[in-house]
């Protein structure tokens, strides 16, 4: 039991903050290493005394350059953003207590560097003190705890000492010496079974030893590089993904290239789980300065089986799938995938091939049957097809080349169907080249708030086979710009021109539709242009131009939490459609285009499924109204991923 004296001690020490005064100074010394400690305690002291007096800034621990040491490890291909779990685990690592749980970009799930350097502490901010002790000596009260700041320095400053690896001892258990690192950053997959969560930062624990040296600015080599759990996996084909590691110079370098790596080999979709382990070099022909990288993976299963459901546009459907990854050992994946939707049915064979040491560069075969209802036109359409592709970068493009041979087979899809869709009923076979360029560099396809989109589409038939012979041309160009309190202006435009070649006219199933609650609201879905008996038969040419503006909530209900879902949603679209006769010349087109334009407005909630899809509940007026136009005047709902 304590005495009275020690008790009076006690409540001296928590009244005055002497521990975290101490605790601060302490942090400093380690942290510089001055020559001449006393005289740099003093001079500490001094500083926090000015800071006192005049306001001014105090002595800190960390700057700028350690906040953009660590976004770069968060960061290492360079996109200039992470994601909440991310910002989040890193401020909680830096010591910082009361996290904003809604910064900027929350919504969209990417938080940019300049918003976790906000978000993080300042330079003024004399890291190390609580805020009782900082309030006493005149600084502004922070965020960070104690022991937190001594942790972060020892996470971004290693020393050298390394302690030697244990053999049985699993990776997080290895001491002080062994960083062990993971990505932080989930990755996209080509489909969601395959997809890596996010994992927690690890920060070392602390170790103090006698011999400590700083080894960010010193140089090291990367001696060897091992990768641990192959099975089926060609070697050939993980070389192309880890070379860059050896070229690292400095241990945030091979940090950084380390997660790199670790996400080109999570991209190939072969891996269910990679971890990356660093520790100084060891045996013969070992250098001071040399390191190993072990990559220790856990390759997927031969098959693998997937249920979803997917959102199209308005539409719903239920996939099942089974998936064979890295069915030859290089990423190829074989995949038999099965649809049925509230509108369409659909099953296919595809195999995926990728170029090895360049993922974005791969070729996909397909085979597919696909059965689809139409009942704004009274039609159904069966397609059975094969088709190849070949998808490559071209500078800061995607670009896509492909063909396709689909034999259709056209039906009414009831007894009132007009004549004029009567007559399209039939087979056809149609073969043809397309080929699409798309920049995108927009924050989310969903719910943007930022960037811009620019996708152009060209589809040439019948040179190649076939009894369809057109030239289809369409566009799509996007423009999103955040305003003030937190609101997102947004501005879009889609146009397409179908030009039959020689004197067979172009088939229903090849024309444009335009109306619904994902382009022209207050409309039917595809109910505008040309129509025959209450059939609509789709048209030769359109545009299509909308204007948004998206708000938070009134009064920011649920704010920081499932609230952020939604925006408030004021719209403004229109657009036309119709039938062109090409031998009157581009000036007749435009005047055609023109004239009789439909367009809405009105207002909304639109709530933002992940990354998934986006819901719409709005409330429209429409305008412009052509006789045999359908409208949805009132409350429409819309699902879909692609809106005007």
């Amino acid at each position: 039991m304590a005495t009275q004296r020690e008790e009076d001690a006690a409540e001296y020490l928590k009244k005055h903050n002497i521990i975290e005064l101490l605790d601060n100074l302490s942090g400093m010394l380690f942290f510089h290493r001055p020559e001449k400690p006393r005289e740099f305690l003093i001079e500490q002291l001094e500083q926090l005394k000015i800071s006192q007096q005049t306001g001014m800034k105090g002595p800190n621990l960390f700057n700028n350059a350690n906040l953009n040491a660590v976004f770069g490890i968060l960061d290492p291909t360079n996109q200039k953003h992470i994601t909440f779990a991310q910002y989040k685990q890193a401020l909680m690592t830096l010591g910082i207590k009361d996290i904003n749980e809604c910064p900027d970009g929350a919504n969209e799930d990417r938080i940019s560097h300049e918003t976790f350097k906000t978000e993080a502490p300042a330079e003024g901010a004399w890291s190390g003190s609580d805020a009782a002790a900082a309030s006493r000596f005149g600084s502004e009260p922070r965020r960070i705890s104690a022991p937190v700041t001594c942790r972060l320095n020892w996470w971004l400053f290693f020393h050298a000492d390394f302690r030697p690896h244990f053999p049985g001892k699993r990776p997080a258990e290895l001491s002080m010496g062994t960083v062990h690192a993971r990505s932080l950053d989930p990755l996209p997959m080509r489909g969601p079974e395959l997809g890596v969560h996010p994992d927690d930062i690890e920060a070392p624990e602390i170790e103090h030893e006698q011999k400590q040296e700083v080894l960010e600015n010193k140089n090291v080599v990367v001696q060897q590089v091992h990768i641990d759990g192959l099975g089926r996996t060609k070697d050939d084909l993980l070389t192309y993904e880890i070379k860059d590691v050896f070229r690292a110079k400095n241990l945030i370098d091979v940090m950084r290239k380390s997660h790199e790596a670790r996400q080109k080999l999570l991209r190939l979709g072969i891996f269910r789980k990679v971890e990356v382990v660093i520790d100084t070099s060891r045996g013969d022909g070992a250098l001071p300065n040399g390191l190993d990288v072990t990559f220790e993976v856990t390759e997927l299963r031969r098959m693998t089986g997937s249920y979803n459901t997917m959102v199209g546009n308005n539409e719903g459907s239920m996939v099942l799938g089974v998936k064979l990854p890295n069915v030859l050992g290089r990423a190829e994946k074989m995949n038999f995938q099965f649809s049925y939707g509230t509108k369409e049915t659909s099953y296919g064979l595809s195999f995926f091939k990728p170029q090895p040491g360049n993922f974005e560069r791969n070729v996909t075969l397909n085979m597919y049957k696909v059965t689809g209802q139409f009942p704004w036109s009274s039609l159904r359409e069966t397609d059975r097809g094969i088709s190849g592709e070949m998808s490559f970068p071209l500078w800061k493009t995607s670009q896509t080349l492909k063909w396709e041979g689909v034999w259709r087979e056209l039906g009414c899809l009831a007894r009132t169907a007009s004549f004029a869709v009567r007559e399209e009923s039939g087979h056809s076979l149609k073969s043809s080249l397309s080929h699409s360029m798309v920049i995108d560099t927009r924050n989310s396809s969903i719910l943007p708030r930022k960037g811009g989109l620019l996708k152009i589409h060209q589809e040439l038939a019948g040179y190649t086979g076939g009894d369809a012979s057109f030239l289809k041309e369409d566009f799509e160009i996007q423009l999103n710009k955040t305003l003030y309190w937190d609101s997102v202006l947004s501005a879009s435009m889609w146009g397409g021109l179908l030009l039959p070649i020689g004197d067979k006219p172009t088939s229903i199933a090849d024309r444009f539709y335009l109306g619904g609650p994902t382009s022209i609201r207050g409309f039917s879905m595809y109910s505008l242009g040309p129509q025959s008996e209450g059939d609509y038969l789709g048209g030769e040419g359109y545009w299509a131009g909308g204007l948004h503006l998206y708000t938070p909530l009134p009064f920011r209900p649920g704010k920081g939490g499932f609230g952020d879902l939604f925006r408030t949603h004021f719209f403004l679209n229109a657009g036309n459609l119709c039938n062109l006769n090409y031998g009157e010349g581009p000036k007749a087109h435009l005047k055609k285009l023109a004239e009789c334009i439909r367009w809405s407005y009105g207002v909304g909630i639109v709530l933002r499924l992940g990354n998934i899809a986006r819901l719409e509940l709005n409330y429209c007026i429409p305008m412009g109204v052509q006789s045999g136009d359908r409208i949805c005047d009132g409350v429409q709902f819309g699902a879909g991923i692609r809106f005007l």
